[in-house]
């Protein structure tokens, strides 16, 4: 299972006219560390898709629904360091079977300090 510390991430959207309907894409794609040559691309739709995924040379691919970008990219934005994962299908090369994006092994109680009276 190969795993990569994520050096730096890009937030994209794009909106296509797609035989007259018009369709959103929010991406999230990933830089890892190290100077590795893989791009992965979280792709988020706008219509629910089925969560699915694409591998190619160098490359994944990986779908969400639009609804689970934030919680994507809250992680991103307040942790470091972070960590992506991928399994690939042993039947089918080409399907990721597991994709996770993580942190590194925290301590309890680190996050922020409650200032509620």
């Amino acid at each position: 299972m190969p795993t990569s510390r994520v050096d730096s991430y890009q937030v994209v959207t794009d909106s296509r006219l797609n035989q007259g309907n018009l369709t959103r894409q929010y991406m999230i794609v990933l830089t890892p560390a190290q100077g590795s040559p893989l791009a992965v691309a979280i792709l988020f739709y706008n219509a629910d898709p089925a969560i699915g995924s694409a591998v190619g040379v160098n490359q994944i691919g990986i779908n969400f629904p639009k609804s689970e970008m934030l919680t994507h990219l809250q992680l991103l934005q307040t942790e470091q360091p972070i960590f992506f994962l991928w399994e690939l299908d042993p039947a089918n090369a080409a399907v990721v079977s597991r994709f996770e994006l993580s942190t590194s092994d925290e301590f309890p109680g680190e996050g922020y300090t409650d200032m509620t009276p």
